[in-house]
């Protein structure tokens, strides 16, 4: 069994120019999807997570606004 990757993201948003993606972070986390611990220094999402595009993903990964399509790469593509 392949060991499982754990996806981490900032602890908050850091700006709040993407309004629709800034909810996401927070709905998240009261959702129990993204944890939270105190004293560390990033978020860990708790299980798999399909985003509606690759900039709401990166959103919250990065806690910004960000274009997905420039910023997530398929290795070997």
């Amino acid at each position: 069994m392949a060991d499982r990757l754990e996806s981490r993201c900032r602890l908050e948003q850091t700006s709040t120019a993407a309004q629709g993606y800034s909810k996401l972070h927070p709905k998240l986390r009261r959702l129990g999807k993204l944890n939270i611990t105190p004293g560390k220094a990033f978020g860990v999402l708790t299980e798999d997570t399909p985003f509606s595009t690759p900039s709401a993903a990166s959103a919250v990964i990065l806690g910004r606004s960000d274009n997905g399509r420039t910023s997530w790469k398929i290795e070997g593509t």
